[in-house]
């Protein structure tokens, strides 16, 4: 019988590149694992929000998953001219076209900081960002992460929008609130620990979608700390109307990806003898995830409703306040079909925002004001 294979070589085999990191960092050395996939006319914005930062040593990997776009030569142009060796350091990783979930674990493989700042390839970090968060967490030890506030923004002929500030987590109840869909913080908010990054193991390759709430998931479940690091922002791009509703993906995968992150944690917490404990915040979570399928996939919608009776409360329904008593009535399907043919077809608008987070609160010129944004003013106090 061969030798007992170590976590490292464990892990290493569930990425499709056969490695893992190295659990010694360069001493305050952040390293910023950014994936990208032809985002060429937007990667420059993103890259010159880490460029402004006022901190230093950052090392920046970008992960080219298989882009067939004019990203590699931007990304080259933009890095022969802000390349600083030993205090801003730019390297191109190319890769096939795996997801952006290998694309994440190769950049963690090259990385060598204390630090791991994720960044989507179209997202910007406020100026004083991973400062603020690493001098946070230098009063902290490794089974904590430090996150920033944040918001939606969009581009427009006329400017850039800016939404209000997404709620918080409460840090003594995160593992609830993230089960039961109640609050998220973005990938690019959060400041990791190297340490925790190993531990935690590879990004799922093989989740069609979620894969940040996995990862965040199996952190929360190690008993991790997610706290808020004041006066950090970061701000995240959409590219819908966020008043009349976040846009879903029809794909099947996305949602048996999303059922299956589901499944993993209920598995967990029962095998931990927590399952009563978050037996609700799992049926509020299955009833949301039914209540998203429900117009494209409703054999999935079936499946969900069955799982979430299962887990509350007696028996019944959560009491959700974007699942109507109508949906009951006509079965969500059903619900669901006629209120996109009231919408779109015959142009009946939608309801408003339910909350200030999901409805534009300022228009500034350009990325660089908005990062800005949410620093203190002369004379004024921090947000």
């Amino acid at each position: 019988m061969g030798a007992q294979e170590s976590p490292m070589e464990v892990r290493a085999q569930r990425t499709g590149h056969g490695r893992w990191m190295t659990p010694e960092g360069r001493p305050r050395l952040v390293s910023t694992v950014i994936p990208t996939h032809n985002r060429g006319r937007l990667i420059v914005e993103t890259l010159e929000s880490l460029y402004e930062q006022t901190y230093r040593p950052m090392e920046i990997l970008i992960a080219d998953d298989g882009s067939t776009d004019d990203t590699a030569g931007r990304v080259a142009a933009w890095s022969r001219e802000h390349h600083r060796p030993g205090s801003f350091e730019v390297r191109y990783l190319p890769q096939e076209n795996c997801g952006a979930p290998a694309a994440r674990n190769l950049g963690l493989v090259e990385s060598r900081g204390a630090f791991i700042q994720f960044l989507d390839s179209d997202d910007l970090v406020g100026s004083r960002k991973i400062e603020r968060e690493v001098e946070w967490l230098r009063t902290r030890r490794p089974g904590t992460a430090a996150y920033a506030g944040w918001r939606y923004f969009a581009s427009t002929p006329a400017g850039i929008d800016v939404y209000g500030e997404l709620p918080a987590l409460v840090e003594s109840d995160a593992l609830r609130q993230w089960i039961a869909m109640e609050a998220f913080v973005p990938p690019h908010a959060v400041l990791w620990f190297r340490e925790d990054c190993t531990a935690l193991g590879p990004w799922d390759e093989t989740l069609a979608a979620d894969q940040d709430g996995d990862y965040m998931l199996r952190f929360l479940l190690r008993g991790g700390t997610l706290t808020r690091c004041p006066e950090a922002w970061v701000y995240y791009r959409t590219y819908t109307n966020h008043a009349g509703g976040i846009r879903t993906s029809r794909n099947k995968r996305t949602f048996e990806a999303r059922v299956a992150v589901t499944r993993r944690v209920e598995e967990c917490l029962r095998a931990r003898g927590q399952h009563t404990a978050y037996s609700a915040a799992l049926a509020v979570r299955y009833a949301i995830l039914a209540r998203r399928s429900a117009r494209y996939h409703p054999r999935m919608t079936t499946y969900c409703l069955k799982r979430s009776r299962g887990l509350a409360p007696e028996g019944a329904h959560p009491d959700l306040p974007h699942m109507s008593p109508l949906d009951r009535l006509l079965g969500l399907s059903l619900r669901v079909k006629l209120g996109a043919l009231l919408h779109e077809g015959l142009g009946i608008p939608r309801r408003r925002a339910r909350h200030s987070a999901l409805e534009v609160i300022a228009r500034v010129r350009d990325t660089p004001a908005l990062c800005r944004f949410d620093e203190p003013r002369d004379g004024e106090a921090a947000p």
